[in-house]
């Protein structure tokens, strides 16, 4: 596997970590992962929120493969160009909805991730799905009472922080096995047993003349578990060294300690008390220059004995000048610069603001024309629904018509066929009137009327 270096640099923001940073944060984030590394030899990993990439790469060096899994795009494709190997790969993608089969992995690593989101029963329900039934989880979370309460300190990048006792439970509830470690950087001597079942560890505190003796580490700043379903593998608390400022940390503080911490704190002291007069943001290096030297002359008047290693811390300040300059010029322009993207997003807030208010105008005005176009529509089917009612009305009435019509012409035919029948009557009538039969009988008529009104 190699590491290459290539265009998708990410810019350091103080909470994502990367490998070129030094300080604290190195000591804490490479320590987990090295940690780790003991554990997944020869297993299928998965590295949740895996950021840079680097850690994904540091475990990748022992593990079977590895999938580092990242929220954000930029981070997935600077890990992707800037780490290459065979068995590892990255993929973008949310911790509380993960793209892989059930049981498809060995080992889930994430480190530094749960407080960022407050999905944490969703990530863990992922964690155990996709997690083969016997396998582990390494996860840490910042310790919430040792990190925010105690100090007042608020991060503006975390979401929601737990207490150990609310992470122990969380991950409990997912797993039946767990082993608990307490992880901060610290600043003393270290004794531990090196005969086997010598190496727990207690913290001897000493305040001022009082010392207090606590199981294991004192106030971590940061809870880590190794869960599982299965029996967990022997695992031990470590120390994590690197270099600091080139040294190797054994000489760092074990060589002529107190001359360099002297040193350094007048040193520090002489450039604290210049940066605080001189306000070296505003003021040229040529004034600050000129301020360095009375203040040393001042000093070798009055300390002749120290003419030498003034001159000497004379030398390193005016060496550090450039630099120190160079790094406000920095911070100058990078506040500077912050400033204009401040600017530009408030104004982008405000057009968004401005474009909000029309589209809800907007939207108003379409829903209204909508509402009429609707009763406009319902009218004109009630009135098409009239049109076609009277349409039929009018075709029945004209075949009503064409009935009656026909009828008229029959009832027209026998009137016709009758008054002829009459008149043929009524000839009949009078020539038998005429007759001289008729005339003959008329007195047996007149006889047969005069009868029947006597009954």
């Amino acid at each position: 596997m190699t590491t290459q270096h290539n265009d998708h640099d990410l810019e350091f923001t103080g909470e994502r970590f990367l490998p070129e940073v030094s300080g604290q944060i190195a000591f804490e984030h490479l320590h987990r992962y090295y940690f780790a590394k003991r554990l997944v030899a020869g297993l299928d990993v998965l590295d949740v929120a895996c950021g840079e990439g680097y850690g994904s790469d540091i475990i990748s060096k022992a593990a079977r493969s590895v999938v580092g899994v990242d929220i954000a795009p930029d981070a997935v494709m600077h890990a992707s160009a800037r780490y290459a190997g065979d068995n590892l790969r990255f993929v973008e993608a949310s911790a509380a909805s993960l793209p892989f089969a059930d049981a498809q992995f060995d080992a889930v690593v994430s480190f530094e991730t749960i407080e960022h989101h407050d999905k944490h029963e969703e990530m863990m329900a992922e964690v155990r799905r996709v997690l083969k039934p016997d396998g582990i989880l390494i996860i840490s979370s910042p310790n919430k009472l040792h990190y925010s309460i105690e100090p007042g300190y608020s991060n503006p990048y975390h979401v929601k922080e737990l207490f150990r006792e609310e992470f122990v439970a969380l991950v409990g509830r997912h797993f039946r096995h767990a082993a608990l470690f307490g992880q901060r950087v610290v600043h003393g001597s270290l004794m531990v047993g090196v005969d086997a079942g010598s190496t727990a560890v207690e913290t001897l505190k000493l305040d001022r003349s009082e010392l207090t003796v606590a199981g294991g580490l004192a106030r971590p700043l940061y809870d880590l578990l190794v869960a599982s379903d299965a029996a967990l593998p022997p695992v031990s608390g470590s120390l994590f060294e690197t270099t600091v400022h080139g040294m190797d940390p054994a000489g760092f503080y074990g060589v002529h300690l107190p001359e360099r911490v002297n040193n350094a704190d007048r040193r520090i002291g002489l450039l604290e008390s210049e940066l605080e007069a001189a306000q070296l943001v505003s003021l040229p290096a040529a004034s600050v220059q000129a301020k360095l030297d009375q203040l040393i002359e001042g000093q070798r008047a009055a300390a002749p004995e120290t003419q030498a290693k003034l001159d000497q811390l004379l030398e390193g300040q005016r060496t550090m000048a450039p630099e120190v300059y160079a790094r406000l010029d920095k911070r100058t322009s990078d506040a500077e610069e912050m400033h204009a993207k401040l600017n530009r997003l408030l104004q982008a807030r405000e057009t968004e603001a401005i474009l909000n208010a029309d589209i809800r105008r907007l939207s108003g005005d379409l829903e209204a024309a909508l509402d009429r176009l609707s009763a406009a529509s319902q009218r004109l089917e009630s009135v098409s629904a009239s049109h076609a009612d009277l349409e039929s009305a009018v075709r029945m009435l004209e075949t009503q018509l064409e009935v009656s019509h026909a009828r008229l012409q029959e009832d027209e035919t026998v009137l016709s066929e009758v008054r002829q029948a009459l008149a043929e009557r009524d000839a009949e009538v009078r020539e038998l009137r005429n007759s001289f039969s008729w005339r003959s009988t008329s007195w047996l008529r007149a006889l047969s009327n005069v009868l029947g009104g006597r009954r």
